[in-house]
């Protein structure tokens, strides 16, 4: 019962303060989504001026979202491409679920915190809130993209064409056409919310600017390097078996988002104990101080 009133005050409190965030995410993915079919239809327009594809189908336009790049090589490539969309796309989630953590411990929290008498349901009702969070990202951005498709005559189909990823990708898929990414897209949100969970967990020690530094970091090194033990390599379509020959596994990606997200919310678990042993330690001193401050100055 603790635990659940826990959990109902933060999933109230969380989101009335990430409200305008959750917003900036429907607008981050509206603009990456129109930006990039503007350009693939521009590099489609036949030589009279007649576009030579039909409308982009749900899949198509969740890559231009959550397409990342290709592996990285050095010898065939000249420079790294950054993965501006990419990166943008999941910072604007990452930061929906970057503050209130912490700045509901270092305010009302501590109250709450005291209150409940248990750290360890203040802490599993901080991991739902970034869980849910999370999923409710990676839900507004999905209706984002139903709602282009739809306004564009497209299909609600997780299938990828041929050149449709080419042109949003700017490289040829290895697997055969269409490109169905309906297991990507089961599994993104899981390893959004894995991601999300170490991210709080390193806030509690490092503080919210360092772990959403950290967070970005971390994609970027996913982006840079192509190996299967980070996370970011599951979050982009081109890294996909479905994508090329030697692609990830998004079924692997799902058992290490699980494993990352457990071992986060155990660190976090530990780290929090030192958070509540001082909290509990301000509290204690700041009321022995106030009756201090009343029994010398009784008016």
């Amino acid at each position: 019962m603790r635990l659940f009133a826990c959990v109902r005050m933060d999933m109230r409190e969380g989101f009335l303060e990430s409200r305008k965030r959750l917003f900036l995410v429907v607008l981050v993915s509206l603009v990456i989504i129109g930006f990039a079919l503007l350009g693939v239809e521009a590099a489609r327009m036949g030589m009279e001026g007649e576009s030579t594809v039909s409308a982009f189908s749900l899949g198509e336009t969740l890559t231009a979202c959550f397409g990342g790049i290709r592996e990285f090589d050095r010898e065939r490539d000249l420079f790294f491409q950054f993965p501006a969309a990419w990166i943008l796309m999941l910072a604007s989630i990452a930061y929906v679920t970057l503050s209130y953590p912490y700045r509901d411990l270092m305010g009302f929290g501590r109250s709450v915190l005291i209150a409940s008498g248990s750290r360890r349901d203040w802490w599993v009702a901080k991991c739902a809130w970034v869980v849910a969070s999370a999923l409710l990202c990676c839900l507004l951005v999905m209706g984002s993209c139903a709602l282009m498709t739809l306004v564009g005559g497209g299909a609600l189909g997780l299938t990828v064409g041929r050149d449709a990823f080419g042109a949003l990708l700017h490289f040829p898929p290895d697997g055969e056409a269409p490109l169905d990414i309906a297991t990507f897209v089961m599994v993104l949100p899981c390893v959004v919310a894995s991601l999300c969970l170490m991210q709080m967990a390193l806030s509690l020690v490092a503080g919210p600017v360092l772990s959403f530094g950290a967070t970005m970091a971390l994609l970027l090194w996913s982006a840079y390097f192509f190996n299967p033990a980070l996370l970011g390599n599951y979050l982009m379509v081109a890294r996909t078996g479905v994508a090329v020959s030697n692609g990830v596994d998004p079924c692997v990606g799902l058992a290490l988002a699980r494993g990352t997200g457990l071992v986060s919310v155990l660190l976090g678990d530990c780290t929090s104990r030192v958070w509540i042993a001082w909290t509990r330690r301000f509290h204690y001193e700041r009321q022995a101080s106030k009756a201090c401050a009343c029994r010398c100055h009784p008016w």
